[in-house]
C-alpha cells in the first residue's frame, strides 16, 4: 500500500509540475538523490574495496501550484519512504543514502 501512495504521490507533483514550469524560478525547487555503489576496476584491491559512491537522481518536486515549503515538504516525505524501507533490509548501513539538495538536478 505504502508503495502505491508513493507512486501516487510521484504523479501527482509531476503532473502538476508540468503545468507551470519556470526554469529560472529555482527558489521552490528541490531534488532526491541517493548514492549509489559502483564497482572501479582496479586491479590488486580486495574485493570489499572496490566500491566506490556515486550520487543518483531520483525526482525533482518543482511544482508551483502550492505554497513555498510544498517541493520541500514532498522531497523530504518521500525521502522518509525510502529511509523507512531500508531499515526491513539486511545491513540497511551498506545501502544508499537518500537526501534532498535545493534546486534542479546537478551532476
Amino acid at each position: 500500500m505504502r508503495i502505491g501512495l508513493f507512486i501516487l504521490m510521484l504523479l501527482v507533483s509531476g503532473s502538476s509540475s508540468c503545468l507551470a514550469r519556470d526554469l529560472n524560478d529555482v527558489e521552490n525547487v528541490y531534488t532526491l538523490y541517493r548514492d549509489s555503489p559502483y564497482i572501479e576496476e582496479q586491479e590488486g584491491l580486495p574485493v570489499d574495496n572496490k566500491f566506490n559512491y556515486m550520487r543518483v537522481h531520483i525526482a525533482t518536486f518543482d511544482s508551483h501550484m502550492h505554497d513555498k515549503s510544498y517541493n520541500e515538504f514532498m522531497c523530504n516525505r518521500v525521502k522518509g519512504f525510502f529511509m523507512e524501507a531500508l531499515h526491513g533490509l539486511p545491513n540497511p548501513e551498506k545501502h544508499s543514502n537518500f537526501w534532498c539538495e535545493k534546486g534542479y538536478y546537478k551532476d
